[in-house]
C-alpha cells in the first residue's frame, strides 16, 4: 500500500491544484467573459464528446490495464501492447468520421430550435473526440508502469492552464469566439502529445509492434473482454454524461445549462480523492486478480472505502458548509444549489464502495457490468426525461444520483458474492455520524456579511473539529500513520 499512498497522495494534490485553476476558469473568467449561454455551449460540446469516447476508443484503455501484466517485459518493450493500443482506436476514428456525417441532419436538427449554437460548431467534437481518446489510450499505459501522477498533471492542470491562457487570448481579442473555441480544441490535442514525450523521457516510448506475441488464445480473451467492457464503459458514460444533453434539449437554455455544468463542476471536488487513487488502485487490482490475490483484493478493497469516504465526507462538509457564501460570491448561478447537494452525495456514496468497479472489470465477473449498465442506461434516460419535466434544472441532477447509486448496490452485490467481501465496517457508521455532527454544529457559527472571512472563520472551524476527532478515533490506519510519520514525528524532533 506504500506506492498507492505515495502516488495516491501526489495525484490528489495534482487534481486539487488543477481544481484550483479550473474554478478560476469556471467561476470567474468564463462568467464574466464570455457568459452562461457560452460556458453552457462549451460544456455540452465537452458531454457529447465524452459520450463519443467510450464508443471511439474500443475499450483500448481497458485492454491495457488488464492485459498489461500478460504483457509486462521492460527488455522487450512490453511485447508491443503500446504500438497495438495506439493503433486500435483507428477503427473507432474511421467509425466517427462516417458517423458524424451520416447524422449530422438529424443531430442539428434535434438542437437546432433551442440550442442553435451547437450547430454552428458541430464539428469541433472531431478533434476533440481524438484528443480525448489518445490522452486516455496514454494515461492507462502509463499508470500501467505505476507512473500516474504525470498523467494526472497533464489532464488536470496542463489542460486547465492551457484553457486559461485561451481565456486571456479571447479577452484580449487576439480571437474571437469561433477561434477560441479551436484554440480550445488545439490544446486538447496537444495534451496526448505531452504524454508521449513524458513516455520517450522514461524510455517506455515503444512503438514497434510484436504481432507474434499475440496469440489466438491471448486475442480471443482480449476481443471476449473488449467486448464486453467496451459496452458497459459506453453505457457508464452516458449515465454520467447524458444529463447535461438531454438538459440542454428540454430545457432549450444552454444558460441553465451553464449552471448546471458549475454545480457539477463544485459537486467534483468531492470525488477527487477518488479519481486521483483510481489511477494507481487499477493495475494493482488488475495484478492481483491475475495472481487470485484474494487477501491484496479484499485490503486494497476495504481501506480505498474508508479512506475515500473519509477525505471525501471532510471536503463535502467544507463545500456544503459554505454553499452559501459560493453563491454569495457567484449570485447568477444560484440555482444550481440542489444540484451540487444531489450530485455531492451521489459521488460520496460512489467512494464509500471503493474500487468495486476495478475488481470487476479485472475479474471473471466482468461480463455482469454489461448487463447492469445496459439497465442503468435506460433507467437514467427514462429518469431524466421525467425527473427534468417535473423539477427542471434539479431534476436532472436527482435522476443522476439515482442512477449512480442503483449502479454502486448493484457493483458492491456482485463483489459481495463473488468474492465473498463488503468494503464496510463500523467505523463507517462512525464516520456517517462525525459528518453529520459536523455539518449540525457548524450551523451555529453566525454568518458573516464578508463572504472569505466567512469562509475560512467556517473552514477552520470544520477542520479543527473533524480532523482531530477522526484522528482520535482511528477511522482511517493509513491516514494516521501519514500524519503520524510525516507530521508528528517531525515535530517530535
Amino acid at each position: 500500500m506504500g506506492v498507492i499512498q505515495r502516488q495516491g497522495i501526489r495525484s490528489s494534490v495534482v487534481i486539487y491544484f488543477g481544481l484550483i485553476i479550473g474554478y478560476l476558469n469556471s467561476t470567474i473568467l468564463f462568467p464574466t467573459f464570455l457568459g452562461k449561454e457560452y460556458y453552457g455551449l462549451l460544456q455540452t460540446i465537452l458531454a457529447a464528446t465524452l459520450i463519443l469516447v467510450q464508443f471511439v476508443k474500443l475499450g483500448s484503455n481497458n485492454i491495457i490495464i488488464k492485459f498489461f501484466p500478460a504483457f509486462r517485459d521492460d527488455e522487450n518493450g512490453h511485447n508491443g501492447l503500446l504500438a497495438f493500443s495506439l493503433l486500435f482506436p483507428l477503427i473507432g476514428i474511421a467509425l466517427l468520421l462516417i458517423s458524424i456525417n451520416f447524422f449530422k441532419g438529424p443531430l442539428i436538427d434535434y438542437y437546432e430550435v433551442k440550442a442553435p449554437l451547437i450547430s454552428a460548431y458541430y464539428y469541433l467534437i472531431i478533434p476533440l473526440t481524438v484528443a480525448y481518446v489518445y490522452m486516455e489510450v496514454l494515461a492507462a499505459f502509463t499508470r500501467s508502469i505505476l507512473k500516474a501522477v504525470v498523467p494526472a498533471m497533464i489532464r488536470e492542470v496542463y489542460i486547465r492552464i492551457m484553457i486559461t491562457l485561451c481565456i486571456i487570448g479571447y479577452i484580449l481579442q487576439i480571437y474571437e469566439l469561433t477561434g477560441f473555441l479551436w484554440v480550445i480544441t488545439a490544446s486538447y490535442l496537444s495534451a496526448p502529445i505531452v504524454n508521449l514525450i513524458y513516455l520517450k523521457y522514461l524510455k517506455q516510448l515503444h512503438l514497434k509492434s510484436k504481432w507474434e506475441y499475440f496469440s489466438k488464445s491471448l486475442v480471443k480473451q482480449m476481443v471476449n473482454y473488449t467486448g464486453f467492457v467496451f459496452l458497459g464503459n459506453t453505457a457508464v458514460t452516458i449515465t454520467a454524461r447524458i444529463d447535461i444533453v438531454m438538459l440542454t434539449h428540454l430545457l432549450g437554455d444552454l444558460a441553465l445549462s451553464g449552471i448546471y455544468a458549475f454545480g457539477m463542476y463544485v459537486s467534483t471536488v468531492v470525488h477527487i480523492p477518488m479519481r486521483a487513487l483510481n489511477q494507481i488502485t487499477d493495475p494493482i487490482i488488475s495484478r492481483a486478480c491475475e495472481e487470485n490475490d484474494l487477501e491484496e483484493i479484499k485490503s486494497v478493497y476495504k481501506q480505498s472505502s474508508i479512506n475515500l469516504l473519509l477525505t471525501g465526507s471532510f471536503v463535502f462538509v467544507g463545500i456544503w458548509c459554505n454553499v452559501h457564501n459560493i453563491f454569495n460570491l457567484m449570485p447568477d448561478f444560484k440555482e444550481g444549489i440542489w444540484v451540487i447537494l444531489w450530485l455531492s452525495l451521489a459521488k460520496l456514496f460512489d467512494m464509500a464502495t471503493g474500487c468495486n468497479s476495478a475488481i470487476i472489470a479485472n475479474s471473471k465477473f466482468y461480463k455482469y457490468t454489461l448487463y447492469s449498465n445496459v439497465v442503468l442506461m435506460i433507467i437514467t434516460v427514462i429518469s431524466n426525461f421525467y425527473f427534468i419535466e417535473a423539477y427542471g434544472l434539479t431534476g436532472a441532477a436527482m435522476a443522476t444520483g439515482l442512477s449512480i447509486f442503483l449502479f454502486n448496490v448493484f457493483k458492491m452485490l456482485v463483489v459481495a458474492f463473488g468474492f465473498r467481501i463488503q468494503p464496510f465496517s463500523y467505523k463507517t457508521l462512525i464516520l456517517i455520524g462525525l459528518t453529520l455532527s459536523t455539518i449540525y454544529l457548524q450551523s451555529f457559527i453566525p454568518v458573516f456579511e464578508n463572504a472569505f472571512i466567512d469562509i475560512a472563520i467556517r473552514s477552520i472551524a470544520i477542520t479543527l473539529f473533524f480532523c482531530p476527532i477522526a484522528y482520535a478515533l482511528k477511522i482511517s490506519k493509513e491516514i494516521n500513520d501519514i500524519i503520524d510519520n510525516k507530521f508528528l514525528s517531525r515535530i517530535k524532533g
